[in-house]
């Protein structure tokens, strides 16, 4: 599979790998996941950084030596979207689950909710019931960003992505407002 980032498709898959989170009241949570589109010939692992509020904490295992075996879910993709599209896009993630714990290990029961989306447009979500490796109990709405790994410098540091979206940001408002102002007096752009 090719590495394009710029084609949108809306063929998207994704295969959470893992992730750590912890909230009492507030919190925050750094999840792992790589997305696929083949008609867009495309391959990414993302991270979704976010904060929120909610109560409880599960942290789950990494494996990336077996991408065979990995379990990849069709998404429910709302705009076609591309990597370059989805890095530094807002996204939402609700979960509660009920944990038991069993020898060293246990098993989660619960549900999940995701999405990203960017300037009031949804790219996509997924959502549902589902069983998985851990203990922990309780429930969290975070939001957050997320980031390719590609496109954030080979980089995992959550700080250079959100750097980057806030330059976004500010270039967007400044040029917004460089539009309003040539508007006013006419000068063409």
């Amino acid at each position: 599979m090719a590495d394009d980032i710029t084609t949108s498709a809306s063929d998207w898959e994704i295969c959470f790998l893992g992730g750590a989170a912890f909230a009492v009241g507030g919190g925050a949570g750094f999840y792992f996941a790589v997305f696929r589109s083949k008609s867009a010939g495309a391959l990414e692992p993302f991270y979704l950084t976010a904060s929120g509020v909610g109560a409880g904490g599960n942290a789950t295992g990494f494996d990336l030596s077996n991408r065979k075996g990995l379990n990849w879910t069709p998404l429910t993709v709302l705009t076609p979207f591309s990597i370059s599209t989805l890095h530094l896009s807002a996204g939402t993630l609700i979960s509660a689950s009920i944990g038991i714990g069993i020898k060293k290990s246990g098993v989660n029961y619960g549900y999940s909710y995701l999405d990203a989306g960017r300037d009031g447009t949804k790219f996509f979500k997924s959502d549902g019931f589902g069983v998985s490796e851990g203990s922990g109990t309780g429930a969290v709405a975070f939001a957050g960003l997320w980031y390719s790994h590609k496109l954030n410098n080979d980089s995992i540091n959550p700080a250079t992505a959100w750097s980057a979206s806030f330059k976004q940001q500010v270039l967007e408002i400044v040029g917004t407002l460089d539009r309003g102002v040539r508007n006013l007096y006419g000068v063409p752009y």
